[in-house]
């Protein structure tokens, strides 16, 4: 899963799973409604016959982040006006 912080919410996908997307006003909470998308993503899948993907996308490092520091960081919205 990938996670982000725009100036006014956090947000999260998974590249895997087309179109499974939450959004919300902490990472912890993002966090609970990706696992319960991902539940149910899986299932409707298996419910349909559909095959679950495998996971196509892998971090080539992952680091530990102290998500308090994290919420103290200064957003900058520099790049979406530059785009």
């Amino acid at each position: 899963m990938l996670y982000e912080r725009s100036a006014t919410v956090y947000g999260a996908y998974a590249p895997d799973l087309p179109g499974l997307v939450a959004t919300g006003s902490t990472i912890d909470e993002v966090r609970q409604l990706m696992r319960e998308g991902i539940a149910i993503y899986i299932d409707e899948l298996q419910r349909s016959g559909d095959p679950v993907p495998s996971a196509n996308h892998e971090a080539a490092e992952l680091l530990p982040v102290d998500m308090e520091i994290l919420r103290t960081l200064p957003v900058s919205t520099e790049f979406a006006k530059a785009s």
